[in-house]
């Protein structure tokens, strides 16, 4: 069974990020879907495309299903956020499902949220020049 999470600890991170491979590694990356429905958030394994890995998911409506990734800056004993991208992935591509402005800006509210509930993570670096 697939357990949602609800923030991400360093166990998570070690254990998904680095996700996709350019030129080796895609440093600091981390890919997880998210139930808008219910705000559950799943994380993405390393060795599975998003489109071999939704349909495991327990849902009503493709539509409320959302990828969106970050990128984390390994900082001393904690981890910066660097990006945060919503809504594309292999699943959307080939299932050709396309999400309302509303569904993109709920699933960014909903990862914002499971961002700042992760106490291993700071947002020190979203304020550098």
């Amino acid at each position: 069974m697939i357990t949602p999470i609800t923030c991400l600890t360093e166990e998570h991170i070690l254990a998904y990020w680095n996700r996709k491979s350019r030129n080796g590694r895609q440093p600091g990356r981390i890919d997880l879907v998210v139930d808008t429905a219910l705000d559950k958030h799943y994380l993405v394994p390393k060795d599975q495309e998003h489109k071999d890995f939704v349909p495991t998911l327990p849902f009503q409506e493709s539509s409320e299903l959302i990828p969106y990734w970050i990128q984390l800056r390994e900082q001393e004993k904690r981890y910066s956020l660097t990006q945060l991208v919503v809504g594309a992935s292999s699943y959307e591509a080939e299932h050709e499902i396309k999400h309302t402005m509303a569904e993109l800006s709920r699933a960014h509210l909903f990862a914002w949220n499971l961002v700042t509930r992760s106490p291993i993570i700071t947002l020190d670096m979203l304020c550098e020049k």
